[in-house]
Order: structure tokens, then sequence, then C-alpha cells
């Protein structure tokens, strides 16, 4: 199973924070006030209080009492006394758009990006894009640039996310084709015995969502998605 939910946020309230707050616990009230801007503060919230929802869908236990652990590299998993083996979390917060991933038996990555010119900074690509990804960027028409670089982008926030390795992953070893969705490994860096699927699913117009699962089983791997609304979280 690969669940994945997502959310607008734009035109979220302070009742609807309230009320997600109250699910919440402290560590993650804490991480909330520190945000400088409070449509950040009100993404983070949405996010997690999404999250906490698609567990007590999927698992049976009530949002509030879910208890987490996190990664060395900033991946969430669940902890205490509600820890289930083999489910993999991972979740993702933009400006307007947050999104939620949980996988059974697989190891998951979600990540999600509002399409933004100013932030598609393509004299950087380089540093962040392997050299074919940067080719892909070059060759494509100006217009649809901006998309192409967050959809590069998502792509590989997925697959660092469902490692759990983040940054500590070398990002010249990997790239992505996006005529049909595909990852290949640099040689040197061949992460084989794994069977990967990546997805970009529907969203709003002005963001890119991916998905990146990785699974040993030689079942054909389904990712099913929601969008849900504000007023039903």
């Amino acid at each position: 199973m690969v669940a994945v939910w997502s959310m607008r946020t734009d035109q979220v309230g302070t009742a609807d924070c309230c009320r997600w707050l109250a699910i919440l616990d402290r560590d993650e009230h804490e991480r909330a006030d520190r945000f400088h801007f409070e449509r950040d503060r009100r993404d983070f919230i949405a996010a997690h209080a999404l999250l906490r929802s698609m567990l007590a869908f999927h698992l049976g236990q009530p949002a509030s009492t879910w208890q987490f652990a996190t990664g060395a590299f900033g991946k969430p998993a669940i902890a205490g006394s509600f820890r289930v083996p083999d489910i993999d979390l991972s979740l993702s917060h933009t400006r307007d758009l947050v999104a939620a991933a949980v996988a059974s038996h697989c190891a998951v990555g979600v990540d999600v990006e509002k399409i933004d010119r100013a932030k598609a900074d393509f004299n950087l690509a380089p540093t962040y894009f392997a050299p074919a990804e940067v080719e892909i960027l070059r060759r494509t028409p100006p217009r649809e640039q901006a998309a192409c670089f967050f959809r590069l982008w998502t792509l590989r926030e997925a697959y660092l996310k469902a490692t759990g390795a983040g940054l500590g992953t070398p990002l010249d070893s990997f790239a992505f084709t996006l005529s049909s969705i595909r990852m290949n490994f640099a040689t040197r860096f061949d992460d084989g015995p794994r069977h990967w699927h990546f997805e970009m699913l529907p969203t709003t117009g002005a963001h890119v969502l991916s998905v990146a699962v990785a699974s040993r089983s030689e079942h054909a791997i389904r990712v099913a998605s929601r969008t849900v609304a504000t007023r039903n979280l």
C-alpha cells in the first residue's frame, strides 16, 4: 500500500489551524512557532495534521496519539508505543500546498514545490542537478523551463527522502528523464537491488507533486492519491 494525500492551504483560516493544532504534539507546536511568516507556519501545521489524519484513517489509532522520531536527515518515522513495522512516512509542504505519504513494506518519499520562476535559478542548476538533467533544462523552451526545473527538483527530492540519506547522497550520482519518468544511476553508485517507482501526481496548475517508492517485492507498485478538502481534515 502506498497512499499519498494532498491539500491546498490557500483558503485555510485561523479556525482550521486551531483545530489542527489540537492534534499536534508539543514538539510540533514548538517547531511551528519557529516560522517567521504566518503562511509558512500554516503550511507546516497543515502538513503534520494531514499526516496524522492519514495514519488514523489507515491504521486506526486517533490522530492525536501518534508519536514520531526523526532520522539523521529529517525523515519522520513512527515512534513510541504505536510503532508499526514496515510502515514508512514522508511529508512535504510548500506555499499553498501540503502532501503526506504512508507506505507499507516500501520506502516512500514525497515532495511538493510551487512553480516560481524567481526561484528557478538556472545559473545554479549544475550545483543541484546531474549533467544530463542540466541538458534537459537547456533544451526546454524558455516558457516551460520553470515547470521543468521543479519537476526535476521534486523527483530528486522525493528520491532522497525515500532513501533517508538526504544530501549525504552525491547529487551527480543519479539523473532523471522526463519523457518517461525514469532514473539512471551512475555506475559507481548503482542502487540496483531496489525496484524504484516514480510518479508526478495531479495537483494545482501552480504546483508539482512527485513521489518515489522503493520496494524489493516483485509485485507492481500502485500509488493511491487523494485530494483532501480543508473542511474534511
